[in-house]
């Protein structure tokens, strides 16, 4: 199935019937369209060519704006969909069955609770950093003598044969804004009426209000327990449940 554009809009703490207490990050699913789908043939864009070519391609973009703002041809990427321009656009690698056409919205209904999703986004942006804060460097001596080595790397490579710096060594440079990718997070609770989406664990990459791609987990393990509950495929097309809170069956409903 395809994933889905959510906006990380926060950490709440949650609670089990047996009174474990945990954490759940809030993804809201904001303004989310299918925007282009091709077909496994069309789909030989350079980002799959390692996978599987039984296939598609699926474009969705979220948060929808005016055309001022953005060029001619950007714009007219929309003019299938119907829709207005969208600030985020993503790709997901859907099967045939699982297509979609243009124009689809897609909100939290298209995941369920009980089921186990990943979460894709970059991390936090930190700029160039030094090697105690970027690795975690015990650094040098803090007084007997030491000058300005409070925070230096130390010996970077051997002498003799070996005389040369190894490739991978640790070292001074730029951190954070890389791709992570967090796997198997259980979704407690689903926010029908905002599009709320309580993913377990605060460890989500990125920081406040960045673009989140959620779509479902790779994990095998996780995978055969969906089977229990299959979400619905290729999406759910109810724009709105009759509950506005969806709870899993181990979670405490204050």
């Amino acid at each position: 199935r395809t994933g889905v554009l959510a906006l990380k809009i926060g950490v709440v703490p949650q609670w089990t019937i047996d009174g474990k207490k945990f954490y759940c990050t809030l993804l809201q699913v904001l303004d989310n369209h299918v925007i282009s789908y091709k077909s496994p043939e069309e789909s030989s864009s350079n980002m799959f060519k390692n996978v599987n070519m039984t296939l598609g391609t699926l474009v969705v973009g979220a948060l929808g704006t005016e055309n001022r703002k953005f060029t001619k041809a950007y714009c007219g990427l929309f003019k299938n969909a119907g829709v207005l321009p969208k600030r985020k656009l993503s790709k997901f690698a859907v099967s045939p069955e699982s297509a979609l056409q243009p124009g689809t919205p897609l909100n939290a209904s298209h995941f369920m609770v009980g089921n186990f999703v990943d979460a894709q986004a970059k991390t936090i942006g930190h700029g160039f950093q030094g090697v105690v804060k970027r690795w975690g460097f015990k650094g040098g001596p803090a007084s007997h003598g030491t000058t300005k080595w409070h925070r230096r790397p130390g010996n970077i490579g051997g002498g003799r044969g070996k005389g040369k710096v190894f490739k991978g060594k640790k070292m001074p440079g730029h951190m954070g804004m890389e791709w992570r990718t967090t796997r198997g997070l259980k979704i407690w609770r689903i926010n029908t009426k905002y599009n709320v989406i309580y993913v377990h664990g605060q460890a989500i990459p990125g920081p406040t209000n960045c673009y989140v791609r959620l779509f479902d987990t790779v994990v095998s393990k996780k995978r055969s327990l969906m089977l229990q509950n299959p979400p619905p495929v290729p999406t759910c097309h109810i724009s709105k449940a009759v509950d506005d809170d969806i709870y899993d069956e181990n979670l405490f409903n204050f």
